[in-house]
């Protein structure tokens, strides 16, 4: 179980480091078994051919001289150990270096030693910088850097140096001291694995250049970069894959700017070695580049890449797509403050445009993006959603067939929602017949033409009774007769809600003045007194009907024929029932004028 906090894990290592006496110091160099350093001396010095010249680099074993081949007149690096215990590394790196034969590693050209017997190794002068230098100034080294992206450049140096490191492993040779420090880069970018003075053979050879890596019983190597099982001295777990963890903190510090093991001090780096605590990269890191990195600083060396070039396969990959890589991470970032929008019942069109276009256009260039299609299936699920919510089943059924991967919960969500909204819909379409006015509407025409015709003809009949004096009461009882045989056929059939008010208010209407003038004959009242009544009944039950049929099938003639009707048959008595017949008439024909504009708006609407 991992300890919590630095300062725990720190007690920890060291409580391990003496329990199983390990040293936690670092060892900048190795000790060396291997070939005699007499055969170095052995060669004569030749110091004849060289002019030194200015110090170029400065380590802690050993330092870097710029000096002039004269006899092929070009420059060259000397490099020599400070001091009798540095010249056994020194020594070995030259011997090591000599047999790698690579782009990216330093050639050796000549191994002697200066007049006091130390060690020196002359070899190509690489102009250039330090990778770290790059990493940490970028600005320092545009001329270098050119107009690439930095994070482009840095991969290719990257992958140079893993053909390089890969290249060693393939000579059984192991370096133990990858990092940006010892990474050169030329002029023209070429790219130099240096400092080989850590390295340690992976099988023997006939001639013993190298210790073997299982011979290791010591903590040797950098602290802020090293795996776990250099941080534990042990030898034996040393292989390809301890590179590949040195090359996952070398790209680690691409990313973050710093090691990967980073403490205060060299036991707290040790400590955070020991342990591989796998790195929670920020939002600036994309993905996939945190995951390889991860993958390489595994503690475990069974969870690591197997071989560096499987490194190489997935960074090449990541630049292949990068492009998509990076267009759906911004799409990423904008869906997650779009899915709590989808949850509301405004749908923010433009963004969800905007960021399901990005997924899409993504997925068009790298269709394998398991990102892009993550999130486009759960943008088109949010999507589904929002839109079955507001109750709009047929767009989310549109977007079903877009979904990256199929999904039978929301198909059955889909379904439901549409045969909810399928029911509604059959609902509303009822409701909307039911107070539909152009339902039947030609029918209420014929209806109140008829009536008006029948006021005329009673009105008239009864005005003619009244000039030969006879009662106009008999005569207004047959009203009854031509009421019900008019009324008749609207009364069997219920087309809708409007046309059964309108029948109703018919056969109401009809009844009321049949009665009212049944009442004015039984009191004995004068027939034009029953008039007036009769015309103020039917005005009031007119009323009601424009209320009940908020206005739809009625107008304002009616009320103007019926005002009129009352007034004529107040002031001339002996007119009333003519006026009476010719009153009702016009009333009917209004009401017949309404509902055929009904009909021709209907019709002009279905055109």
């Amino acid at each position: 179980m991992l300890p919590d906090g630095p300062d725990t894990r720190r007690r920890a290592y060291l409580t391990w480091a003496e329990e199983h006496s390990v040293t936690p110091e670092p060892q900048s160099r190795p000790a060396y078994s291997g070939p005699s350093l007499s055969l170095v001396l052995t060669v004569p010095p030749d110091t004849s051919d060289l002019l030194f010249g200015e110090v170029i680099g400065r380590g802690g074993t050993a330092v870097v001289v710029e000096a002039e081949q004269r006899s092929l007149a070009r420059k060259v690096a000397v490099k020599q150990a400070h001091d009798g215990r540095d010249a056994s590394s020194l020594y070995r790196e030259a011997l090591v270096v000599a047999r790698l034969q690579h782009p990216s590693i330093v050639p050796v050209h000549q191994l002697d030693h200066d007049q006091d017997g130390r060690p020196r190794i002359v070899m190509t002068r690489v102009h250039g910088a330090r990778w770290s230098s790059v990493i940490r100034a970028p600005g320092q080294f545009r001329s270098m850097l050119g107009d690439s992206d930095p994070l482009a450049f840095h991969l290719r140096v990257f992958i140079d140096l893993c053909h390089a490191v890969a290249y060693a492993h393939s000579e059984g040779v192991l370096h133990r001291d990858i990092k940006p420090a010892n990474v050169m880069i030329g002029r023209f970018g070429q790219v130099y694995l240096l400092d080989w003075g850590l390295a340690v053979a992976l099988r023997d050879h006939a001639q013993r250049v190298l210790p073997m890596a299982a011979e290791v019983r010591r903590v040797e190597g950098t602290p802020a970069y090293m795996a776990p099982e250099m941080a534990r001295g042990d030898g034996s777990a040393l292989d390809e894959r301890t590179d590949v963890y040195l090359l996952g903190s070398t790209l680690h510090q691409v990313l973050t700017g710093r090691g990967r093991n980073e403490a205060e001090d060299t036991v707290g780096k040790l400590a955070a070695a020991f342990y591989g605590e796998p790195f929670s990269y920020g939002p600036d890191v994309p993905p996939e580049l945190g995951r390889i990195a991860n993958k390489a600083c595994a503690p475990e060396p069974r969870d690591r890449y197997v071989e560096v070039m499987d490194m190489v396969a997935d960074l090449r990959a990541y630049q292949e797509h990068r492009a998509s890589a990076e267009l759906s991470q911004r799409a990423i970032d904008e869906l997650t403050a779009l899915i709590p929008q989808l949850k509301g019942d405004e749908l923010p069109v433009e963004q969800v445009a905007r960021v399901r276009y990005a997924l899409v256009h993504a997925r068009q260039l790298w269709p394998e993006n398991p990102s892009a299609e993550r999130a486009l299936q759960r943008l088109l699920r949010g999507l589904i959603e929002h839109h079955i919510r507001v109750g709009d089943a047929g767009a989310a059924a549109a977007i079903l067939p877009h979904l990256p991967e199929a999904s039978e919960e929301l198909e059955l969500l889909v379904s439901c929602a549409r045969e909810a909204q399928r029911a509604m819909l059959e609902e509303l379409q009822g409701h909307r017949h039911d107070v539909d006015p152009a339902v039947a509407a030609r029918l209420r025409v014929r209806l109140f033409t008829g009536l008006s015709v029948a006021f005329l003809a009673v009105g008239s009949v009864a005005q003619a009774c009244v000039a030969l004096g006879m009662s106009a009461y008999p005569v207004f009882m047959v009203i009854n007769v031509v009421m019900g045989i008019t009324i008749l056929p609207l009364s069997r059939r219920r087309a809708n809600d409007v046309h059964a008010r309108a029948a109703d208010a018919a056969r109401i209407r009809a009844a009321g003045t049949v009665l009212s003038f049944m009442v004015a004959w039984g009191l004995g009242l004068e027939f034009h007194v029953a008039v007036v009544f009769s015309l103020l009944i039917t005005s009031f039950m007119l009323a009601s009907a424009w209320v009940t049929l908020r206005g739809v099938v009625l107008d304002w003639t009616p009320f103007v024929a019926l005002g009129l009707g009352i007034a004529v048959a107040a002031l001339w008595p002996p007119l009333s029932p003519i006026v009476w017949g010719l009153a009702l008439g016009a009333a009917s024909l209004g009401q017949a004028r309404a509902n055929h504009r009904v009909v021709s708006s209907s019709s002009i609407a279905n055109r």
